[in-house]
């Protein structure tokens, strides 16, 4: 269900198959994109029933963020009539700087291309969105163990089924899914 991002064409062409897909059976008309902009983030479309649409990890080239494919995803997701929900991130959290500025970047990026495709937009801090989602959990448990219980539990997903491609991280994945989730709930349908 993850797309990797091989070629300029890789991308985008998952999202117009669905979009052809959900036009014929008109079942689902909101959908809701979630976006962690930092290097090993992702970007994940949802429908209103919260169920998975598409999901990408972060489009890079050589540890560059690949410009061309982010946009390409983010027209497609214009096309879907989506509502975007980016995260950004203050320095206040656990990191180093240079993943800040690294992720600020990120956001910089994605911000400016939300609003030269038009996608309608809200940003969302970590916190706001965690304290949603996570409401009512141990606070024992770090966000990354958070974020992959309630993907499992609250969602009945299996991370390894519905992200078999990515190999090495699946939290950027996991985090956009619930960021996306997240927007799901202040959106009125």
């Amino acid at each position: 269900m993850v797309e990797k991002g091989r070629g300029t064409n890789a991308y985008g062409e998952k999202i117009l198959m669905i979009k052809r897909k959900l036009k014929l059976t008109k079942t689902h008309d909101k959908f809701i994109l979630g976006l962690d902009p930092g290097k090993n983030g992702a970007m994940v479309i949802i429908d209103q029933d919260k169920k998975l649409v598409a999901g990408y990890k972060m489009p890079l080239i050589k540890r560059e963020y690949d410009l061309r494919n982010i946009m390409k995803i983010l027209e497609a997701a214009k096309d879907l009539n989506c509502m975007a929900y980016l995260e950004f991130c203050n320095s206040f959290g656990k990191g180093g700087k240079k993943s800040f500025y690294v992720q600020g970047i990120g956001h910089g990026i994605l911000r400016g291309m939300l609003f030269a495709v038009g996608l309608r937009y809200r940003e969302v801090n970590p916190s706001m969105w965690q304290k949603v989602i996570y409401a009512g959990m141990s606070k024992n448990l770090n966000p990354k163990e958070k974020g992959e219980l309630v993907f499992s539990q609250e969602y009945q997903l299996d991370k390894d089924e519905v992200f078999p491609e990515a190999k090495v991280s699946q939290e950027g994945l996991i985090d956009a899914f619930l960021i996306a989730q997240y927007g799901l709930r202040q959106e009125r349908f």
